[in-house]
Order: C-alpha cells, then sequence, then structure tokens
C-alpha cells in the first residue's frame, strides 16, 4: 500500500513537472514587449525642414522688428505650433498615413526645425497633407510624452487641451504692459477649434525608395497670422489667450502660413 502511494504521488509530481515545462515552453521570451511593425520592402525616409520666416526675411527671435499688413510693428521672442497625423499622397491617390507623428516646432531649438516620417512605402508621391495642431483624441487621452509633454509649455488644462500655435512678443501698438503681445491658440473641437488642415502639393513628383530619401523644405510665414483672410490690428487684437471668436479669426489666419519651399534629395 505504501510502495502503491508512492509511485501514485511520484506520477503526480512527474505529470506537474511536464506540465509546468510545456507552458513555459509555449510561452514566449518576447511576449510581453510591444509588436514592431515592420517596414515595407523598399521603404524610405522623408524629412520635412520647416524654415520659421517672417514675410521674406528669416525669424530673428527677439531681435528685429516686422511690418505687419497694417504697417504694426512686432517682434517676435516665441513663436511653438503643432504640427501632426501626416499623409503622403500618391500619384494614383492613394494616401500613406504616417503613424504616430507629432511633432512641436520651436523657433528657438533649431533641432525642432526636422521632423522625420520612417518606413515610406516606396512610390512617388505628389502632396502633403497635415493638420496645425493636435487632434480631438489627444487632447483626451490623459498625459502624454515627448512632444505632447505637457512640459513643453503648450498645454492648458484637460478640459480645453493643446495649445496649438503660439506667439509671444512686443509691438508698439499694443496697450498692453510693457508693449506686449500673447497669442495662444487653442481649442479642438466645434467651431471653437484652433485645429487647421494643411494640404501642400509637391508640384513635381517625389521618389520615395530606399535609395532615394527626399528632404522638403516648408516655409512657415509668421506674418500670416495676421493677415487673410482678416485683417488684425494690434492696437485692438493683442491679447488672445483663451478659445472665443479672436482665437478662431487667428486660426483661420494661420492655416496658410505654409508654403513649399522645395524638393532635394
Amino acid at each position: 500500500m505504501k510502495k502503491l502511494i508512492y509511485l501514485t504521488v511520484l506520477s503526480m509530481g512527474f505529470l506537474f513537472a511536464t506540465s509546468c515545462k510545456k507552458d513555459k515552453e509555449v510561452t514566449p521570451e518576447k511576449s510581453e514587449e510591444t509588436p514592431v511593425t515592420p517596414s515595407v520592402p523598399g521603404s524610405g525616409t522623408v524629412t520635412l525642414n520647416f524654415i520659421n520666416m517672417a514675410g521674406n526675411e528669416a525669424l530673428a527671435l527677439g531681435e528685429k522688428h516686422y511690418l505687419t499688413l497694417n504697417s504694426d510693428s512686432i517682434k517676435i521672442d516665441i513663436l511653438k505650433y503643432y504640427v501632426s497625423n501626416f499623409r503622403l499622397v500618391k500619384e494614383d491617390g492613394t494616401e500613406h498615413n504616417v503613424p504616430e507623428s507629432y511633432f512641436l516646432v520651436d523657433a528657438a531649438n533649431p533641432s525642432s526645425h526636422t521632423a522625420v516620417l520612417p518606413n515610406i512605402p516606396p512610390g512617388n508621391y505628389t502632396s502633403l497633407k497635415y493638420i496645425i495642431g493636435v487632434d480631438s483624441a489627444r487632447n483626451v487621452s490623459g498625459v502624454q510624452t515627448g512632444a505632447l509633454d505637457p512640459a513643453n509649455g503648450m498645454f492648458w488644462t484637460w478640459n480645453t487641451g493643446y495649445i496649438m500655435a503660439k506667439i509671444e512678443g512686443s509691438s508698439p501698438q499694443s496697450g498692453a504692459p510693457g508693449n506686449a503681445i500673447s497669442f495662444h491658440i487653442g481649442g479642438f473641437y466645434g467651431s471653437g477649434s484652433g485645429v487647421k488642415n494643411v494640404e501642400l502639393p509637391l508640384n513635381t513628383k517625389m521618389v520615395v525608395n530606399n535609395n532615394s530619401n527626399p528632404r522638403i523644405n516648408i516655409k512657415s510665414d509668421v506674418l500670416e497670422w495676421f493677415k487673410t483672410p482678416t485683417s488684425l490690428e494690434l492696437s485692438s487684437t493683442y491679447l488672445v489667450v483663451t478659445t472665443g471668436p479672436l482665437s478662431r479669426t487667428i486660426a483661420a489666419n494661420y492655416a496658410d502660413m505654409f508654403t513649399l519651399q522645395g524638393i532635394s534629395y
């Protein structure tokens, strides 16, 4: 009887050990890692270069006054704006959406003027699409990191979300203390949204493959904030830091601040 009990216990131990071994074998060592989306064979990289300007002059932060359409004098100390949700349009009309493409361009930080779009499928592309600002989904997704980190100074609260674009500086025409001007344009839904769509025709076919990694140079004109479709006077509009009619007016103006400067390889 004792021998029978001993053999039974031994058998159960063997089955338990075998079961554990099998469980271990069927669980991959990297099962908890986030899957990496493989790149398309022959894919390339597209680099975007944002050139911050005031009209036809390179923007010099805190150094020079520029004239708006109304001949108001303005000095820019801070210029920041989000660009995100990039899409590249092929000559056949199909679009490639670039995942997780959120960038904060800070005129004071040259390294932020370049945005890299990796794993672009090979082909001929004729147009670049993106938005100025941050989409509604990311505005309500809690604490973000990287370009979307609130520590970048481009976030209000969980109710009003991201500041899509920001200008701070001064103007003799401003009635604020120290002649300050401040434009923080936000809002991510409805008629109060500061998010704007951009489409830049590339004027020529842009070839992308593993041997062709083009660079798109894009002019960003800060003076467009103050003209077309609405010409603004800094004597009456110099402080806009909440959503509302003036915020929407400025967003409509900066919607066309980008123009293609050319493509290089």
